[in-house]
C-alpha cells in the first residue's frame, strides 16, 4: 500500500476467503481485494478490476508453508520427510515439464491448462535448494528467508492492529524435515 501511496487509516481490512474476495471484488461490494492466480486472471478477463500491487516484485514475500501440530509431528516424522521429498520431486516434474503439469492442475482450479500455465510460470515454487536456503537462519537477512518474510509480515500486522507483538520464527520454522528429505 505504501508503494501506492495508500495510507492504512484509509484502508477497512475485511477477512474474507481469497474466493470470496474475488467474488466482492467482481461486484463491486469492495473496492479493492487482495487475491492470487487464478482469481487474477478471472477479475482481469472479466473487466472488474486490475492489479495494483504484484508479489512478483517482492520475491519471498509471500510464502506458501506447511504448518502442523507438535503433536503430529512427533508421532508421524517420517511422514513429514516424506512429504518434504515428494514436494522436491513434483517441483522438479514441474519444472522439466511446466505443460503437462498444467494439464494435471488446472482442472482442479476450474482452469484451462493454457490458462493454469499462465499463473504457473509466474509462480516461485521452492525446491529442495530454495527450500533449505529459506530455512537457513544465516541467511535471515535475504528476501527469501522466511525469517526475513516473517519479520516483514509482522511489521504490517503489527501496523493494522492484527497482532501486538511479533512472533519469533525460531520457534515455528523447523527445516529439520526438509533437510532430511535431501
Amino acid at each position: 500500500m505504501a508503494k501506492n501511496n495508500i495510507p492504512l487509516d484509509q484502508v477497512r481490512f475485511v477477512n474474507l476467503s481469497t474466493a470470496d474476495a474475488a467474488a466482492a471484488l467482481m461486484t463491486g461490494r469492495v473496492p479493492a481485494a487482495g487475491v492470487w492466480n487464478p482469481w487474477i486472471q478471472r477479475i482481469e478477463a472479466r473487466g472488474a478490476g486490475h492489479t495494483l500491487f504484484s508479489s512478483a516484485s517482492a520475491p519471498g514475500l509471500i510464502p506458501d508453508v506447511v504448518a502442523a501440530r507438535t503433536g503430529i509431528i512427533n508421532k508421524y516424522p517420517q511422514q513429514f520427510v516424506n512429504l518434504a521429498h515428494v514436494w522436491f520431486e513434483t517441483v522438479k516434474f514441474i519444472d522439466k515439464h511446466p505443460m503437462e503439469a498444467a494439464k494435471i492442475m488446472a482442472p482442479h482450479v476450474e482452469l484451462s491448462p493454457k490458462v493454469y500455465s499462465t499463473a504457473l510460470s509466474g509462480t516461485r515454487l521452492f525446491g529442495e535448494h530454495l527450500n533449505k536456503y529459506s530455512m537457513n537462519k544465516q541467511y535471515d537477512h535475504k528476501v527469501v528467508s522466511l525469517y526475513h518474510s516473517t519479520h516483514d509480515t509482522s511489521v504490517f500486522l503489527k501496523k493494522v492492529g492484527a497482532i501486538s507483538h511479533a512472533p519469533d520464527p525460531q520457534h515455528f520454522i523447523d527445516p529439520a524435515f526438509v533437510n532430511s528429505a535431501g
